[in-house]
């Protein structure tokens, strides 16, 4: 069975180039993005990949997405974190603040990192953060 690659912030940018890189590299790549419309396609153009909609700011979201990626896929290796959210205007006009650091903070709190093998379980285990 091939490792299995987690990217969590699949846009058109780094997220595609960070899993069509790691499928390249031999890997299962789980796709997440909050809709499946862009990761869908990309899923479809890579070996052994597959589209899970996530949002990164619902546990409960991250729970089912990492459930049905383990079910689906076997247990995740290499998480790439590359959800972001943006906030433009001044500080008095950003009224979405919490969103975006929710969603740009990387791992933390609700975050999926708890849903991979620990690297004293298993030597193959990366975690990355980006966005």
């Amino acid at each position: 069975m091939k490792p299995v690659c987690t990217v969590l912030g699949v846009g058109p940018g780094n997220g595609a180039a960070f899993a069509r890189r790691f499928a390249s590299e031999g890997y299962t790549v789980a796709l997440l993005a909050r809709t499946t419309e862009l990761s869908g396609n990309l899923a479809s153009s890579l070996p052994d990949a597959r589209a899970y909609a996530c949002d990164v700011t619902d546990a409960g979201s991250i729970d089912r997405a990492f459930d049905a990626i383990r079910r689906d896929l076997g247990e995740v290796q290499v998480l790439v974190y590359n959800a972001g959210s943006g906030v433009w205007g001044s500080i008095e006009e950003a009224t979405s603040w919490s969103t975006a650091w929710s969603t740009c903070r990387g791992p933390g709190k609700g975050c999926p990192t708890s849903r991979t093998p620990s690297s004293s379980s298993r030597t193959t285990s990366r975690k990355s953060a980006s966005g």
